[in-house]
């Protein structure tokens, strides 16, 4: 919220006459003056119109309702305006139904899973947000990398709001109905009919936000002091499931973490030991990865590979092996060009050295799919004619992202292929990869038939 110096005001009992500039109409949901605070008075069309000069307002006086058209133009909205918003795109968030109510991050703690709650405006940054026209997300003023979110996915009605890191998953993305004053999941169905729900309708202090099949009752209906986010529909359409569809130019789009990787149009040639790695992590729930690898160089005894991990920042590596700290799954881990191991190490602290693994033989020439369910739970595999299933990780992809790695190495193959084993001979490579999911952090890669994108930090902010 802007600055809700609400201390600052003076709220001393007076004749009701004018009112503070900014007051928003319960109604129209129009910013009745743009005025400067100080100039006295307000039209307001409540009750037949009037002018009203809000001072007196308080949750004292407000407690009784005489029937006047300055109780309804100065009681049931946010009240006299605040300062002006900090950047510019700040806003609070009231019920209609009034109260001097605020939507509130208790104690300011963004920890993910913190609950949303109803409480008195009092102008701290834990009332203040940015829900910008076409963003189609509600991020913390304070915070900008954490959003309103709804636990898990689940739609089911009663289910409480949070803060959680702004993942571009359905459940951050909202609307607002200019028209019926609601706060909508815009991909909550196909019909976008889940709306944020003060939980019965109360505005006593510590009430919770839910969210509830959208029913046009008060409870539902939010007004804004600030600037307003505007109508959602028409607009922009949300995010497409699963997010966009990546087409990386490695050259640009990932990173040498050693060796000497060479960068193709749509992949990379490893020669001897060496990695590469995306230099963006991504949210691949309802999404997928998808490449084709050659193997006509490559050596049995040796291991050439793709995989993901979940490190919590972009660059730092971890994984599932000698190095630790973090889950890993396995799409290819080829011994050669003779066998293939897809393998699901599930725990996130990187102590499922085993994991779950399927073989299979390959040949020179192997084409991989890794798909995930929309939850991001369940991944599905396919290496050639293989299909394999298992943990998702769909947790991990909301919190950090999945970071793309490719290597070769000695140590550990699949199978018993023979071979010479020598590293420094054996080459291979990855070509027509291709990406469908949203960014959680670094930059964004090029998009499949377009140019790249503006660089994302920790999911695209406002």
């Amino acid at each position: 919220m802007s600055t809700l110096a609400l201390s600052s005001l003076a709220f001393s009992a007076s004749l009701r006459g004018g009112a503070a500039s900014g007051v928003l109409d319960t109604k129209s949901k129009t910013n009745l003056s743009e005025s400067n605070v100080g100039i006295p008075e307000t039209t307001c069309p409540s009750r037949g119109g009037c002018s009203c000069d809000c001072s007196w307002a308080s949750p004292a006086s407000c407690k009784t309702d005489d029937g006047s058209c300055c109780f309804a133009c100065c009681c049931s909205g946010p009240g006299p305006a605040p300062s002006p918003a900090p950047g510019g795109d700040v806003v609070g968030i009231f019920p209609e139904s009034g109260g001097w109510k605020c939507l509130d991050l208790p104690g300011g703690d963004t920890t993910n899973g913190n609950k949303l709650w109803l409480w008195d405006c009092n102008g701290n940054q834990n009332q203040q947000w940015v829900f910008a026209p076409g963003s189609w997300k509600i991020a913390y003023g304070a915070n900008r990398n954490k959003c309103i979110d709804v636990p898990g996915g689940n739609y089911k009605n009663g289910n409480q709001l949070e803060i959680w890191d702004c993942n571009g998953h359905d459940n951050q993305v909202w609307g607002y109905d200019s028209t019926m004053h609601t706060i909508f999941l815009a991909k909550s169905q196909a019909d976008a009919s889940k709306c944020i729900d003060l939980t019965g309708g109360s505005v006593s202090n510590g009430n919770s936000f839910e969210v509830w099949d959208c029913n046009g009752h008060a409870n539902q209906k939010f007004v804004f002091n600030g600037p307003s986010p505007g109508p959602s529909p028409p607009g922009p359409s949300p995010p497409a499931p699963g997010g966009a569809t990546y087409c990386p130019n490695p050259a640009s789009d990932f990173a040498a973490d050693y060796g000497s990787p060479q960068w193709s149009s749509s992949g990379w040639t490893i020669h001897g030991a060496g990695r590469a790695s995306s230099k963006a992590s991504f949210n691949l729930a309802g999404g997928f990865m998808e490449f084709d690898m050659e193997l006509s160089g490559a050596h049995g005894g040796v291991n050439n590979n793709v995989y993901v991990t979940f490190p919590s920042v972009v660059g730092h590596y971890c994984d599932s092996g000698g190095t630790g700290g973090c889950a890993e799954l396995d799409f290819a881990e080829n011994n050669g060009n003779c066998e293939s191991a897809t393998t699901f190490h599930t725990d996130p602290s990187g102590g499922d050295k085993d994991g779950t693994q399927y073989t299979g033989a390959i040949g020179k020439s192997v084409h991989v799919r890794a798909e995930w369910d929309q939850g991001g739970d369940t991944l599905s595999v396919t290496v050639n004619g293989n299909h394999y299933s298992g943990k998702g990780m769909g947790d991990q992809l909301k919190q950090h992202g999945a970071v793309l790695y490719s290597s070769q190495w000695t140590g550990w193959v699949p199978g018993n292929c023979g071979g010479d084993g020598n590293l420094g001979a054996s080459s291979f490579s990855v070509s027509n990869l291709k990406i469908q999911g949203t960014v959680v952090q670094g930059p964004e890669p090029k998009r499949c038939g377009g140019e790249s994108q503006v660089d994302n930090k920790k999911t695209l902010v406002v």
